[in-house]
């Protein structure tokens, strides 16, 4: 059905009667579609006019996520688990660095954070939060795995082999605490189900109620893989 498709690319369908004549589609966001529709319009219409639509509604949504998808990296601004932290320089320390959660501030050593810099932060929380994390979910919801892996992929958020090994980009640490979740749960899926077919989708969204959400976001900031 053309709806669920819709809802699959992580499109939402908000469907307005109104004294229109004809039925009219406008993007809101690369993640919510505004259908308008005359007063009489019946369910079946509006699926035809969707399914005519389909392509440019497909191809309009991704020329949306790619322009919003752009990644502003500020130089004053370190950004860890979906929140901006003001990067402070201080001299007493050396080679390293420490976050302030209570007043969003990446204290360094260094006057300039660069972008080796900014991925060598990066790894260094991501083994020590994402490993735990998944280790944690694994046994509080029965999954069997075997390692854990953080890697740099330029393509992929994550992986899970048939032998239960995990991988999970270390890009991932920029991305909001739900999102990382939502990446975490649907690596942990895989050790039952390796594919994406109906019932893994169906499982997941039951496992992760915030599925759709986090894919959008994803989606959206796909061009992170390819930062640094």
């Amino acid at each position: 059905m053309i709806r669920n498709e819709l809802k699959q690319a992580g499109l939402n369908l908000i469907i307005k009667r109104k004294k229109v004549k004809h039925i009219n589609l406008r993007f809101i966001t690369a993640g919510e579609l505004q259908i308008s529709i005359p007063f009489t319009t019946t369910d079946q219409r509006i699926d035809e006019a969707l399914q005519i639509k389909r392509d440019w509604i497909l191809k309009c949504q991704q020329l949306l996520i790619e322009k919003e998808s752009k990644v502003k990296i500020k130089p004053d601004i370190f950004i860890l688990m979906g929140e901006e932290f003001h990067i402070e320089y201080d001299p007493l320390l050396i080679n390293s660095c420490k976050i302030d959660k209570i007043n969003k501030k990446l204290i360094n050593s260094f006057k300039i954070v660069s972008d080796t810099h900014r991925a060598q932060i990066y790894k260094y929380y991501a083994k020590e939060y994402l490993i735990a994390r998944t280790f944690q979910y694994a046994q509080r919801m029965g999954f069997k795995i075997n390692k854990v892996r953080i890697r740099g992929q330029k393509t992929l958020w994550g992986t899970c082999s048939h032998s239960g090994n995990i991988s999970l980009n270390w890009k991932l640490m920029i991305a909001p605490e739900f999102v990382i979740d939502y990446l975490i749960f649907h690596e942990l899926l895989h050790t039952r189900l390796h594919n994406h077919g109906a019932q893994y989708k169906k499982e997941l969204r039951q496992l992760y109620p915030r599925t759709d959400e986090a894919e959008l976001w994803l989606k959206q900031h796909s061009q992170l893989l390819k930062l640094y």
